[in-house]
């Protein structure tokens, strides 16, 4: 997506996407500009999405993981590129696995109490590269949730070497923080 987009269709991730190095993974991918996504987007196992620096990729619509017969895996995502992911919007995201930012921003954006996912929380990976290169940041309070999904676990934030939280003057309560 580039160019300043607002798209409203509905999208399915069934992977991280293709690309030669972190900076060019994800499913979907901004490439360019402030764009928007308004629909659904469902989630298959681990899934990805892509901003590249200068990029803006808001998520306004909700993101759910995909139904299992068998309840018995967890659907996150990661986030790549060095842009801005914003995920906002007034619904519920059902994101119960990890959501993992391994370089740039993601912005954490509900309103009106809604959840942006219900796992764990991994910011950096620990690669070596000097400074902070992955940050989440809040733009509301209550934005990173204490338990999981099915409200039985207590969930965990790690913060990397190399990763940043910024509460942004925002109130949170969370689970571990590692």
């Amino acid at each position: 997506v580039s160019g300043g987009k607002t798209i409203a269709e509905n999208f399915v991730i069934r992977d991280i996407g293709v690309g030669l190095n972190f900076s060019t993974l994800g499913a979907i991918r901004s490439t360019g500009g402030d764009n928007t996504l308004t629909g659904t987007i469902t989630l298959f196992d681990d899934s990805a999405f892509g901003v590249d620096d200068a990029s803006k990729l808001t998520i306004n619509g909700q993101i759910m993981m995909a139904p299992s017969a068998s309840l018995s895996g967890d659907a996150g995502f990661t986030k790549f590129g060095a842009g801005t992911l914003v995920v906002g919007g007034t619904g519920d995201n059902v994101v119960t696995g990890a959501v993992a930012i391994i370089e740039g921003t993601l912005e954490l954006n509900k309103t009106g109490g809604a959840t942006p996912f219900s796992g764990d929380l991994v910011i950096g990976d620990n690669r070596g590269v000097a400074g902070p290169t992955a940050v989440v940041k809040l733009n509301g309070p209550n934005q990173i949730p204490e338990l999981n999904f099915y409200k039985t676990g207590i969930n965990t934030v790690n913060v990397s070497s190399h990763g940043k939280l910024d509460l942004n003057g925002q109130s949170d309560t969370i689970g571990n923080l590692h």
